[in-house]
Formats: structure tokens, sequence, C-alpha cells
């Protein structure tokens, strides 16, 4: 295995919140409460879209706003109180909530509520009248720190998610978020939550219509499920590529919404019972753990402004950083590995040189970490060297089939360049944090 070459003195910019997730603390209307588990994690973000799913009754437009034909402006209008307590949580973790205004996914044969609005002005009160909720205080409400506002969740996917047409869909967004602007100039509203970048048709008819009419984006959000971190970094430079085609590079690029899965998409792992039982076993084991920390090692690199894994929730099947009775996954404790580095805020230069293994470092006052994933290399002896710190020691945690972010030793740093030398077996996680006397 080559070396991996950290230089802590080397500054590439700051360490973005990638480790937010769709979903909890509080879930399964209430049942399960993984708040302890999110603040040890540090969970920066959490994007509310599929909430105690498979039968919503909160945070959803349809659910909040039952009426359609009730006021907007009248509080009496909204049913505000089982989303209060979900956001309450949220807050009360340390975390930011981002909501997705829309609705959530709808498999049954039956359709209800992923039809375009009868009015997109309306629907676009209704929205304001929501945010004005949680960001001003009124209908009783609070002035929560809530930056996100996501119009839809992937109207691309029009079987499940949007029965209406690409244009319908762009006029909404167009009403909507120019309103939400307008009202609240302070905060950030984007979409459009894509299902996959790869359907250029669609994408680029929804950019090139905010280029067009001067909507205002000032995130891009996009999904991706798959199998090699490679394919995620390609996706990634393709929705910064459209962004700049379209004059929108100024926008964040967001991934909220992503997961291991075999292949590119989750349609095949539900009519295999044996792919689909594989599949989510991994999001949580030991292969899990280095698939996601190589996932957020290769955001970190494509310059994303922030992320959200699908899902938080114990109870779906997406959630890899808990089981179903709400316990730590090897998953989860690359999240709270992660946040290490996120709380020192300054990323520092790793290469790796040895494909299929992954390098992630930071910098703060006195203090440095490395998180290493070896995702996909054959497992053996790994030089580290590292350069740019003073004297101190350097503990290694590790993650593997056998262990949970376990502390293996403590080696003493003399300054200068150094050189460790770790067994790095194939689908295990290093993290180094460094503390300089």
């Amino acid at each position: 295995m080559e070396p991996i070459l950290v230089d802590f003195s080397r500054s590439e910019g700051i360490i973005a919140p990638l480790h937010g997730v769709n979903n909890g603390p509080l879930s399964n209307h209430g049942y399960m409460d993984t708040s302890a588990e999110y603040r040890a994690a540090g969970i920066p973000l959490v994007r509310l879209h599929d909430t105690c799913y498979p039968r919503p009754n909160l945070v959803d437009i349809p659910q909040v706003f039952p009426d359609f034909s009730a006021d907007p402006e009248d509080p009496a209008s909204y049913d505000f109180a089982l989303t209060d307590d979900i956001i309450s949580g949220i807050i009360a973790c340390g975390a930011r909530p981002l909501y997705r205004l829309g609705t959530s996914i709808e498999h049954d044969r039956i359709k209800k509520h992923i039809f375009p609005p009868e009015s997109p002005e309306k629907w676009a009160a209704i929205c304001i009248g929501i945010i004005r909720h949680y960001t001003e205080g009124w209908a009783d409400g609070f002035r929560y720190d809530m930056p996100y506002w996501e119009i839809w969740n992937e109207p691309d996917l029009t079987e499940n998610m949007w029965l209406g047409t690409p244009e319908q869909y762009q006029e909404l967004y167009r009403t909507a978020a120019s309103r939400i602007k307008a009202r609240f100039p302070h905060l950030k509203v984007g979409g459009c939550a894509a299902c996959s970048v790869w359907n250029r048709d669609f994408v680029s008819g929804f950019l090139r219509s905010v280029r067009d009419t001067g909507a205002p984006l000032d995130f891009f959000s996009w999904h991706w499920y798959g199998d090699e971190p490679e394919s995620l970094r390609e996706t990634a430079a393709e929705a910064r590529r459209l962004m700049e085609e379209y004059g929108l590079g100024s926008a964040e690029s967001i991934c909220d919404e992503w997961n291991y899965m075999r292949g590119t998409m989750w349609v095949p792992a539900r009519r295999d019972k044996y792919f689909r039982r594989d599949t989510y076993e991994r999001q949580k084991n030991h292969f899990g753990a280095s698939f996601t920390a190589a996932c957020m090692t290769v955001m970190q690199q494509s310059g994303l402004a922030a992320a959200a894994y699908y899902d938080g929730q114990p109870s779906s099947s997406f959630c890899g950083i808990f089981d179903r009775y709400g316990i730590e996954t090897k998953t989860y404790r690359v999240f709270q590995a992660f946040d290490a580095l996120y709380r020192l805020g300054e990323r520092t230069k790793a290469v790796s040189q040895t494909p299929g293994v992954y390098a992630l470092a930071a910098r703060g006052e006195g203090e440095a970490a490395l998180l290493v994933s070896n995702f996909a290399a054959p497992g053996e002896t790994c030089p580290i060297r590292l350069a740019g710190l003073g004297k101190g020691t350097a503990e290694i945690f590790r993650i593997s089939e056998f262990e949970d972010l376990l502390p293996t030793k403590t080696v003493a740093l003399e300054g200068g360049e150094q050189e460790l030398t770790e067994i790095l077996m194939r689908n295990s996680v290093l993290l180094i944090r460094i503390r300089e006397s």
C-alpha cells in the first residue's frame, strides 16, 4: 500500500457539514428518541422529508395545512403541533433543520398528494405561513435558526413524487421561491432535490428555467444512491458542471439524500428479498462504515456545502446509523469520527496514493485529526507520513469488523515529519486524533 501523505500546515479550506441526516432524532411518531446519539455525533443538519414514513402525519404541507381551501393568513388553518415537536427535538440537539416544503414519497397504488397544487400562488402563501411560524414566532410559533427551505422533493421521479409536467414544477418553484425570497431575503431557498442529476432533460430544464426567469436559487439539491464512491464523485462533478453551464455556479451544491445501494438505484432491491437484505445489512456494518467514510471524503473533495444521509429513523430500512432498536451501528461511528474533524474547522492537505483508500485531514488550535477509509484496497500495512506538526501525541481509533471506533494505541510525536505504520484492512476506518503539546 502506498503511503498516505498528510501536511497539516497546508490549508485547503474548511470542513463542510457533511454529516447531516434525514429525519430524527424523534421518529416513529415519537416512539424512538435518539437525541443523545445525535448530540454525541454532532449532527449539524437534519432534513425533513419522509418524516414518520410510511404514514406521515406531519411536516408535509397536506398535513400541516389540511384544507387547501382555507385562508393561509389564518393561524387556525394550520396544524403545527406534531411538526413543532419534531423540530424542537432537532433544535435541542444543536442541529439546524432543512425543511422540505412539499410532500413525502407515495409508493401506494392510489396517489393522494403528489399532484401539482391547484394554485402555485396559494401554495407559496402556505409556505410563507410555515416559515413565519418557525422563524418569526407567528401563530404561537418559534424563532428558530432555520436557513434552508427546499421546494418539493424529486419532481423528476414522476411515478411516485410528481404527477405533473416538468413545466408545472418549474412554475411552482419559480412562484414559491420568488415569494419566499422576497419575504425572507436572509433565508436560503432552493431545489429541486433531483432524484438524479443524470436525468439531464429534467434537471437542465429546471436550471434553464431558473436562469431565464431570474428565480432565486441559493442551493441546488440532488440525490445519489450507489455502491462506488467514485460514482458519487462523478455525480457531484456533473451537478457542479450543470450549475456552471446555466450561470448558477454561486449557488451551494447540496446532496441531501445519499446512501449505499447495490447498483445505482434502489428499485431492484425491492424485487429481490436477498438482494435487499444484503444491501440494508451492508449499510450498517463495517462495509457500510468504510463506504460512508469514503463518501464523506469524496463530498468534501468535491466542494459540497452540506449533505444529509438518508435516513436517521431506526424504523426505516434505509437507516444505516441505527438498528431497529435505536442502537448505534458501525456506520454511526463514522459520523462521530467525521465530527471530530468538523469541529476542528480547517481542512488540510491529505493525499491517498492507493485506489480505494480515502484520506481527509483537519486542524484546529493545538489539535489535528486524520480520517482514513480503506473501502476497496487489499488490506495490508499502510504508511502514514505526517508533516506540519509540533510535538505531541497521536491517539489511534479503529472501526472494523471487530471494533467500533475503539482506541488501539497512543503514539508520541517528535514534531516535524514523522511516519506512522498502521494495519488498514479492507472495509476498515482509522481516526487519528492529535494533540500538540
